[in-house]
């Protein structure tokens, strides 16, 4: 398995760090199982994801926001094919369709431009709308 080096670096020290660090234990042991289990999602989610990215100023978050969020960067940076691979949708156009929005930034330029379509619409249509007194 492939895995990037920060990542793997991470791993490094959580290992040397987390009480339940024996080959067999579970990467993110539970406390609450005394390691014989593995963290629920939802509680880490609850417990730890959620209170740091609410301090962080993010919000409430949940699992799908860092789906929204890999397709959002996706969309940036690699190729359609690509992101749907590494959402694993079954179909190119669940990852157009659902997940093919415009950023903020470029839902924002996009309305700046019709904007400014209209703006100079109006400015030729005036030389053409005759006064009627």
């Amino acid at each position: 398995m492939s895995i990037p080096p920060d990542v793997q670096d991470s791993m490094i020290k959580w290992k040397k760090l987390t009480p339940y660090s024996a080959p067999s234990d579970w990467v993110f042991a539970s406390p609450a199982t005394n390691g014989r289990r593995p963290f629920w999602p939802d509680s880490m989610l609850a417990q730890y994801i959620q209170p740091i990215a609410e301090a962080a100023g993010f919000g409430k978050i949940g699992w799908h926001t860092f789906r929204h969020s890999l397709s959002a960067w996706g969309k940036q940076a690699l190729k359609l094919e690509e992101t749907k691979e590494l959402l694993r949708h079954a179909d190119i156009q669940t990852t157009s369709d659902i997940y093919g929005g415009l950023s903020l930034e470029a839902k924002r330029d996009a309305q700046a431009r019709l904007v400014s379509f209209v703006h100079e619409s109006g400015r030729g249509n005036r030389d053409n709308v005759h006064d009627p007194e």
